[in-house]
């Protein structure tokens, strides 16, 4: 086994993938994945994952967290995407994929609108144009300050629209009836 199949092989391991080699001769990757410290190892590399997806996605990160998926939703990302090692990097990442593999659609509207605004204080060219189906402001404040709860949810119709031209980033316009 060269150097490069060993590195893949523990990094396989680390994020609870199938490894190639695991019915070596050597017995190596056997021995690796029952031992206590795999384990430690990736408890300690989700961790910082954690912390890096949850300090860059604020709203996001508190989404998921009051609909009680966060942990599930940095797991399934972390075992199964190469990202970055570098926080904004791997923040716009998660925000990436949970537009693809989350099927909650308000989560998909929350991360692709974080995604927006991040763009934007990056200065990238960003026209964003999306339906609410919650009150924004109300929504975006209990984000914010990681206290959401039933009582933000407040059904309506609303147009969100990013645009980097925009100096106050987002504009919201309420359309249809509200409830």
């Amino acid at each position: 086994m060269n150097l490069n199949e060993l590195q893949v092989g523990v990094l396989d391991l680390i994020k609870s993938r199938h490894v190639v080699g695991i019915n070596d001769s050597t017995g190596y990757f056997l021995s690796v994945k029952g031992s206590k410290e795999l384990l430690v190892v990736r408890k300690v590399a989700l961790w910082w994952r954690t912390l890096q997806i949850e300090s860059f996605c604020t709203l996001s990160s508190a989404l998921l967290k009051y609909e009680n998926c966060f942990n599930d939703a940095v797991t399934s990302f972390y075992n199964s995407s190469s990202f970055s090692p570098y926080r904004d990097e791997v923040g716009i990442q998660f925000l990436d994929y949970l537009q693809v593999y989350n099927s909650d659609a308000f989560v998909r509207t929350v991360s692709s609108f974080e995604l927006a605004l991040i763009q934007c204080k990056k200065g990238k060219a960003v026209s964003l144009s999306q339906t609410w189906e919650y009150e924004p402001y109300t929504i975006i404040s209990g984000l914010l300050q990681n206290a959401i709860s039933k009582e933000h949810f407040v059904k309506g119709s609303y147009l969100v629209e990013v645009c980097s031209g925009n100096a106050e980033l987002f504009t919201v316009t309420p359309f249809g009836s509200h409830q």
